[in-house]
């Protein structure tokens, strides 16, 4: 239950306030041509769309199971790949972000 309300009420509305500020810094502040901003949004995406297609499903069918007395298998799943991925894209979105390279 803690993932899928994490998903819907921390890393839904954090994601929304990360891309609106962005975009707030970026007419403000810097060009939306530039190739460290391109890269950063293009790592955000990624990650959302990992998210969304790998753990929201996983989160469902876990609590489902739970809920109905079984103990979910804990094995390498594709959502815990899919965490691992979205560690390592956004590890290099913040590098990028960083660094700004262009």
């Amino acid at each position: 239950r803690l993932t899928r309300f994490s998903i819907v009420w921390v890393f839904a509305p954090l994601a929304a306030i990360v891309v609106i500020t962005g975009l707030w810094m970026t007419e403000e502040y810097f060009d939306a041509s530039d190739l460290w901003i391109s890269l950063g949004m293009t790592g955000w995406l990624i990650a959302v769309i990992v998210m969304l297609a790998v753990a929201w499903p996983r989160a469902g069918r876990v609590l489902r199971a739970l809920e109905g007395g079984e103990t979910p298998v804990p094995s390498p799943t594709p959502a815990i790949y899919a965490a691992r991925f979205n560690l390592v894209l956004l590890s290099a979105v913040l590098v990028v972000m960083v660094i700004r390279p262009g």
